[in-house]
């Protein structure tokens, strides 16, 4: 994850690595960056908190989230930015994603959604963005908004519905980022993806504003069960 932001053709960033409690070598493989990583070492917050804490940190204008089994193709941050600039409303700018083996093979792509309008009911019909390294934030929004602490699954759909539910976002189809899949991973796990996507969708409820919006987060409810399968 790291090489891939120092490998960025948009070289103004800055890199925070937040280690949860890792077993691993992340602070030495930090070190190998020099000057360039802040290391901000944690114990066991979960990943909501972490990005959180990671937030509170930066000092840019915009925000990327990458957990380690992402990265970006080296244009990401030029991609969005683009798009920031053509859609100077959006808070938010998401684009597409590859997932790929453990070994480097391509599984599937995963083109984002040109959305501009109705990205809310987009969401609620299910999350295109899909992958938290495909999308870039503004950092002012993180003061009046985080990922939720209490979810252990499916945080960055919740935070993303309560961002489009009353801001403007932009989505494009443009491939940014790559997720690397393995047995770990927590989105392999479909019976518990499954609840918390359903868990995140039944708590808008209450924010659905029209018909149009309600009709959508029924299809959602349907889309999610037909994606995971019905557990």
């Amino acid at each position: 994850a790291i090489t891939s932001v120092t490998t960025q053709t948009h070289q103004q960033f800055e890199i925070i690595v937040v280690d949860d409690g890792s077993k691993d070598d992340t602070a030495a493989v930090c070190r190998e960056f020099g000057g360039n990583v802040q290391y901000i070492r944690v114990e066991r917050v979960g990943l909501p908190a972490a990005r959180n804490i990671g937030a509170q940190y930066a000092s840019g204008d915009y925000l990327v989230f990458l957990d380690a089994d992402d990265f970006l193709y080296a244009e990401a941050l030029q991609i969005n930015l683009y798009f920031f600039d053509y859609y100077p409303a959006a808070v938010m700018v998401s684009g597409g994603h590859d997932r790929i083996s453990q070994t480097g093979e391509l599984l599937s792509t995963h083109p984002g959604r040109t959305v501009t309008d109705d990205n809310y009911e987009a969401l609620l019909q299910g999350n295109y963005i899909a992958m938290e390294g495909a999308a870039m934030y503004r950092r002012e929004l993180f003061p009046h908004f985080h990922f939720n602490t209490r979810l252990p699954a499916c945080e960055d759909y919740d935070l993303n519905l309560r961002i489009s539910s009353i801001l403007p976002v932009f989505g494009h189809d443009k491939i940014v980022a790559a997720y690397r899949m393995h047995a770990g991973n927590m989105s392999a796990n479909k019976s518990r993806m499954l609840n918390w996507a359903l868990q995140v969708l039944q708590s808008q409820k209450p924010r659905l504003k029209n018909k149009e919006e309600r009709a959508a987060w029924q299809q959602g409810l349907i889309n999610w069960k037909q994606h995971y399968g019905t557990q």
